[in-house]
């Protein structure tokens, strides 16, 4: 097991192991979406990248730096934009959050419509 002393260095090799660099794909391949594949993605979306960012706005409040830690003239200075930078992150994770329950509806609905097609799309033999 790997030690990070750095918490950002522990994140970034979680996230490249959680989200590995898809290799380029070569177009007429023959590669093609199923349901199966939007389900799935719906899936990792909803839960890895959901939990990441979720687990990432938890982090943002853990990093409060308690009086006098910028001493008492830097607390005056550096410590309300500190805290306005802190707020800031933590509103944008939770747009992001937002963003990402919108997606996993959005796939959920592209899921639906998927199999649909799939469905409509056999060839059945008429008797």
């Amino acid at each position: 097991m790997q030690r990070f002393d750095d918490p950002m260095t522990r994140l970034d090799a979680e996230m490249s192991t959680a989200f590995p660099a898809a290799a380029p794909v070569a177009a007429g391949t023959g590669i093609h979406v199923t349901a199966a594949t939007v389900a799935r993605t719906r899936r990792r979306v909803d839960g890895e990248l959901k939990g990441a960012i979720s687990h990432l706005k938890l982090l943002v409040r853990t990093v409060d730096v308690a009086a006098p830690g910028f001493g008492v003239i830097g607390d005056l200075i550096v410590g309300s934009a500190y805290e306005a930078i802190q707020d800031h992150a933590h509103r944008l994770l939770g747009d992001a959050e937002e963003a990402v329950d919108g997606w996993t509806a959005a796939l959920g609905v592209a899921q639906r419509n998927w199999q649909a097609a799939e469905a409509h799309s056999i060839i059945r033999e008429q008797s």
